[in-house]
């Protein structure tokens, strides 16, 4: 009887199995003609390729033999996959270990039989190529080897099967990454084309709503001045509190409309920057000039510095830098303490690259709200306070620094003050200058 043991490696054996198999898919002609070859080449009309299971063998490809398969424990295959060894029987009727085996005593009758084990990549021996013969014959040390290379070549079909059927899986993948990216960007296309829809109506919603609002609102400033300045009839003290209420109202809420209609120009790329030459330290002592009250009546101390390595000159749109510059500045004058300093610092920061430091000595900004400076309406707690504020004007800032090609940044200690940076090249960017004509 042939060998019923199993091998130390049988657990890695039948993995490789599993992979190399792909299943039981019928006849091959790739395997069907190997076997065609190994039947002319040695004259035996029996040569078949053996995959070992657990439990049985089959057969991938065989020539004159009817079996599709048998149980493994009486396979002649599985002492070559057992020691790894080629084996030949030469004459089963003479070898007492096979001579009352059943596929002597019955189909196919094998009296010859010659085995070697099929290796593939790893060691697995995952079956053999085998001849047979119901005859007795012998096989030389040169016909083995020839056996030998021809099971290489059924081991090659076997890893080439592999290789394509990795190759088709990676192929199946990327067609899947590649619907599945065909899709995302169609749902991006869409979310854009819808995000520009709601641009387009939220801007001509703003554009009404500040015509609408501005007409009234404006009236009612008119004739609160108008209330204010009457000489003819001066109005009492309590009257005069009422009217400067309704004045400092309507103020903050026309700078609320200016800044959202900045923000909804700026997010919607409708900001033209103009660019010309200017002199960077007239443009701090403008907004300085400007802020001199505002600084003055909240005891706030201001002062320029601007190194020596300041570049004199720059290409930029003087007027959003000094709305950067304004905003920054204000906000340092705003949220700062009675003697409190704003130091705003001119260098250059790199080649062809312009700083402008925005340094106060306020209250500062807790570490776990510093994340939120820049979220439109945000006042990080300040809503309530007596510091008039939209929540928007570092947002626009953020923006316009950013179209302009620049960076703002910004460190805060709470208790010791802020420093707000602003970082621009010193030209503007080609389509800008080509822009300006």
């Amino acid at each position: 009887m042939a060998s019923s043991r199993i091998p130390a490696d049988e657990a890695h054996r039948l993995e490789a199995l599993a992979r190399y198999q792909g299943g039981e898919s019928g006849p091959e002609v790739a395997f069907d003609r190997l076997v065609g070859l190994c039947a002319r080449v040695f004259e035996v009309p029996i040569a078949f390729i053996s995959l070992v299971e657990r439990e049985r063998q089959w057969f991938k490809a065989a020539r004159g033999l009817e079996l599709t398969e048998t149980p493994r424990e009486i396979a002649f295959c599985n002492c070559v996959i057992e020691t790894g060894d080629p084996l030949v029987v030469t004459d089963s009727h003479r070898d007492p270990y096979y001579a009352d085996h059943p596929l002597v005593t019955g189909p196919p009758h094998l009296r010859f039989y010659a085995g070697v084990p099929l290796v593939v990549d790893g060691g697995a021996r995952i079956g053999t190529l085998c001849l047979g013969d119901r005859r007795p014959r012998t096989l030389s040390g040169a016909e083995l080897e020839t056996l030998q290379e021809l099971a290489a070549m059924v081991v090659d079909e076997f890893e080439l099967r592999r290789a394509n059927q990795r190759l088709d899986q990676e192929r199946a993948r990327a067609e899947r990454a590649a619907t599945e990216l065909r899709r995302a960007n169609l749902e991006l296309q869409q979310a854009r084309e819808e995000a520009e829809r709601g641009n387009r109506a939220k801007s001509q919603f703003l554009s009404s709503m500040s015509h609408e609002l501005r007409t009234p609102l404006n009236a009612v400033l008119g004739f609160a001045q108008i209330l204010d300045q009457d000489p003819r009839e001066p109005l009492s003290e309590r009257q005069a509190g009422y009217v400067e209420q309704i004045l400092g109202g309507g103020r903050h809420l026309l700078s609320l409309i200016d800044d959202i209609l900045d923000l909804s120009r700026v997010e919607a790329g409708r900001v033209q920057l103009q660019p010309e030459w200017v002199a960077p330290g007239s443009l701090v002592d403008q907004c300085v000039e400007l802020l001199g009250p505002l600084a003055a009546d909240a005891g706030v101390h201001l002062s320029v510095q601007q190194a020596a390595d300041a570049p004199a000159t720059i290409r930029a749109d003087p007027q959003r830098i000094r709305q950067v510059l304004f905003n920054l500045l204000s906000n340092a004058v705003k949220y700062n303490r009675p003697q409190g300093r704003v130091d705003l610092e001119v260098e250059a920061s790199a080649a062809n690259r312009i700083r402008f430091r925005v340094r106060d000595t306020g209250v500062g900004i807790p570490e776990e709200r510093q994340r939120e400076v820049f979220y439109p309406f945000n006042r990080l707690g300040l809503e309530s306070s007596e510091v008039e504020g939209t929540g928007i004007g570092l947002v626009v800032t953020r923006r316009l620094v950013e179209q302009m090609g620049g960076e703002l940044g910004f460190s805060s200690e709470p208790g010791a003050g802020s420093v707000f940076w602003v970082e621009l090249p010193c030209f503007p960017a080609e389509s800008e200058v080509s822009g300006d004509g």
